[in-house]
């Protein structure tokens, strides 16, 4: 049941993107492409809500949290450079992928997207 509903999230999300999503502003697409991946929580949230699971009970832990952030944005950081970055630089810009950067910010924005909208919602 629960794989049917993730999935239902998932082709929601999907023909958001697709119908929805470019009539709005760009500022508020880029914000709303980031929120829009943390629908795929709805599904685990309500099935742990339903049984009186706590994410203690599944092993998560604050006692270090801030430092497992940290590390997780640092390895982040450090493949996104030698992955993407600095490919780019040495000239090697169709090894990376189908890239279209014309601006820094969007590489930012990207970067912002991966590990914001779509990473800490894949937890």
């Amino acid at each position: 049941m629960a794989v049917i509903a993730e999935f239902a999230v998932l082709i929601s999300i999907i023909l958001f993107q697709q119908n929805i999503l470019m009539n709005f502003s760009l500022p508020v697409r880029a914000v709303l492409m980031i929120v829009i991946q943390w629908a795929l929580l709805i599904v685990p949230v309500a099935f742990m809500m339903c049984k009186k699971t706590h994410l203690k009970d599944i092993g998560f832990s604050n006692k270090y949290i801030t430092k497992q952030i940290l590390i997780g944005l640092t390895i982040a950081v450090v493949l996104s450079l030698v992955l993407t970055v600095i490919p780019i630089l040495l000239g090697f810009k169709e090894f990376v992928g189908s890239t279209t950067y014309t601006q820094p910010w969007q590489f930012v924005y990207q970067f912002a997207y991966m590990t914001i909208g779509i990473a800490l919602a894949d937890l």
